[in-house]
């Protein structure tokens, strides 16, 4: 058996291990998991405000997770002219603008206390910005 044919073939072996994995990991269905779950009613929702300010696409967003202080009321917005823009979702007006990507914003995220915020872009640089 030559080199090739062993390499194949230890391929195919953990191809199956992976699968058998899988299989053994998998031990319900999203339909048998939500069988017991009440159906939702009808919700109403409407719009709150709307910001204005994007100048393009927006791509990624990010709400902070603490309303009981500043990070609660954040609201990022990386989208595709390159920058972030940082929502006081209170005052119902951008707080700011974090520019310096070369591309697109992607990716981004802001700290339990609201005092820094992470972006990710396509041009394969992460920025954390205080």
């Amino acid at each position: 058996m030559n080199e090739l044919e062993a390499l194949r073939q230890e391929a195919e072996t953990l191809k199956n291990a992976i699968r058998d994995a899988r299989k053994a990991a998998c031990d319900t269905s999203l339909v048998q998991a939500t069988n017991n779950l009440e159906p939702i009613g009808r919700i109403q929702m409407r719009t709150r405000r709307t910001l204005r300010g994007h100048l393009a696409k927006i791509y990624a967003m990010h709400w902070g997770s603490d309303s009981r202080n500043l990070s609660g009321r954040l609201l990022l917005a990386g989208y595709d002219d390159f920058n972030c823009n940082v929502w006081d979702t209170l005052k119902a007006e951008r707080a700011g603008i974090l520019a310096g990507h070369d591309n697109r914003v992607s990716c981004l995220g802001v700290t339990e206390n609201g005092m820094a915020v992470a972006t990710g872009s396509w041009d394969s640089f992460l920025r954390v910005w205080n």
